[in-house]
């Protein structure tokens, strides 16, 4: 990415698990501050309180030349809660029935409109999937037999 796209209020990406906010730019220094707000190490061990502190939130300042090294996808301020939730559905990890349920589940729902409480039946013998879905948030039972989809799973299925 050139050094001249770099705005304030924006979101870059590195095209893999970062995301960064630009906090401040300082032209004449050559320096970038941005906020961390995803990454693929999110925390580290902190020996003084032996305790795991997570990097997410975090300011941190950078050379522009090196962030416009880092930088490859540009994101508008509104598009933050949408980029957040596709990052997280790329992270998820699901069991072997987990993830069928979601391919046929895609398969069944392909051509329409995929949104956030999306009512969808499935059958009984689907329950262990669900289930763990559900925990993972990705759908919320709906009554007997149907689920709507939550917007980390529609996030999944759009990935």
């Amino acid at each position: 990415m050139k050094i001249n796209e770099i705005a304030v209020g924006y979101l870059y990406s590195d095209n893999k698990k970062g995301l960064r906010e630009v906090i401040s730019l300082d032209a004449g220094q050559g320096m970038v501050r941005y906020k961390l707000l995803a990454a693929k190490i999110s925390h580290e061990y902190d020996f003084a309180t032996r305790t795991q502190k997570s990097l997410l939130g975090l300011e941190s300042e950078i050379t522009t030349q090196a962030f416009s090294t880092w930088a490859k996808i540009k994101y508008a301020p509104e598009e933050k809660e949408t980029v957040l939730l596709h990052l997280k559905a790329m992270k998820l990890k699901l069991s072997p029935g987990e993830k069928a349920f979601m391919d046929s589940l895609n398969e069944e729902i392909s051509g329409e409109d995929i949104k956030s409480g999306l009512l969808v039946s499935y059958d009984h013998t689907a329950g262990r999937a669900i289930t763990g879905l559900e925990k993972k948030c990705l759908v919320k039972r709906e009554g007997k037999g149907e689920i709507a989809l939550l917007p980390l799973g529609v996030a999944y299925l759009e990935k």
